[in-house]
């Protein structure tokens, strides 16, 4: 489940060019995937999936706007 979710993470950060999108959508695939791969998971899976958006919630606000910075590496200026 781990891998798949660091494949998540991965996709959407390679796509959005935002790491915290890729972090996101990750914690959210973690009970999902726990639902259909490991059943015993499931409530600790929803537990981090939690404790990570409540700790991203102020890079949700900033997406909602479309104030999230991309990521440095994905910068072409370089700066």
């Amino acid at each position: 489940i781990a891998l798949l979710c660091l494949l998540i993470a991965a996709i959407f950060l390679f796509i959005t060019k935002r790491m915290s999108v890729g972090t996101i959508i990750a914690a959210i695939s973690f009970p999902v995937l726990a639902i259909f791969m490991d059943k015993d998971l499931v409530i600790p899976a929803l537990a981090i999936a939690v404790i990570v958006l409540i700790k991203h919630g102020s890079n949700i606000a900033r997406l909602i706007k479309g104030e999230e910075p991309v990521m440095r590496i994905f910068n072409k200026r370089g700066n």
